[in-house]
């Protein structure tokens, strides 16, 4: 809650409806980089925006009871999402301030992960991949992919996202990998998941790029909200029916000269 004087010297009193912390995916902190952020539906609500991509939202009586935006890079060093978050009503922003819980500001806090894209930076020493993913030859737009743990198939050990170009940037964490040689490499599989066939563009797609950007609904909103870190598939996506098996050069960042392009095989 904040409490502020106004240019007629009246109190006003601003209760935070819905933060919006964007997180490095990489870094796992701020981001690196500047974003955008548009909010797609209520129209005409006015963010309080932060360079550093942070943006707040102050309660306002007649809001609906979500909050649907956007958080794209013009640059593409990050892969844009797109997020539906419920908004707490003024009862339950009350209960937690009167509860004076130390952690109160969770269930209006959420962390979109914003996932590498191809023109994000990495070391030249970094294990990784930029590819592509690709149906009949044409690139899947908005592609989710999972590397998964050798030993346990429903284990992940890195995630990425593809953007409108079918391109991804995969970064395999350091810890992921064996204590083998340096000259060595390790293979790990990846699975994809898409729209089983693209949408038909809409009246606008020329004029908005992102305009078939799956919609990530948050269901809950509580700290380890599996939608804004990226873990949950959406509902009108499917898996490809082939694991796809890459041999990664430890300390080297493959590209499509290194490896083909991924075939995504709907069901």
């Amino acid at each position: 809650m904040t409490t502020t004087l106004n240019s007629m010297g009246i109190t006003v009193t601003k209760r935070l409806q819905l933060g919006i912390l964007p997180v490095d995916a990489l870094q796992r902190s701020d981001l690196v980089f500047p974003i955008n952020l548009d909010v797609d539906s209520p129209q005409n609500i006015a963010l309080n925006r932060h360079p550093s991509g942070r943006s707040s939202l102050a309660y306002q009586v007649g809001l609906t009871d979500r909050l649907e935006f956007r958080i794209f890079d013009l640059h593409r060093r990050y892969i844009p999402r797109k997020l539906s978050v419920p908004l707490v009503t003024l009862a339950e922003i009350l209960a937690t301030e009167q509860s004076e819980a130390a952690d109160y500001l969770i269930s209006r806090v959420r962390h979109p992960v914003l996932f590498p894209g191809a023109n994000y930076p990495v070391s030249g020493r970094t294990t990784g991949l930029r590819g592509r993913i690709v149906l009949a030859g044409t690139p899947v737009r908005w592609a989710f992919i999972e590397m998964i743990s050798p030993t346990n198939p429903a284990q992940v050990i890195a995630r990425a996202r593809g953007d409108d170009r079918g391109e991804f940037l995969l970064v395999i964490p350091p810890a992921a990998v064996p204590a083998v040689s340096l000259s060595d490499t390790v293979s790990f599989d990846l699975r994809v998941f898409a729209r089983p066939s693209p949408l038909a563009p809409t009246s606008n797609a020329l004029q908005d790029p992102l305009w078939d950007l799956p919609t990530e609904q948050v269901i809950a909103m509580a700290a380890d909200d599996p939608v804004s870190s990226g873990e949950t598939i959406p509902t009108e996506y499917v898996a490809s029916q082939d694991l796809i098996s890459v041999n990664f050069e430890l300390t080297n960042m493959l590209s499509s000269h290194d490896v083909n392009d991924i075939v995504f095989n709907p069901p």
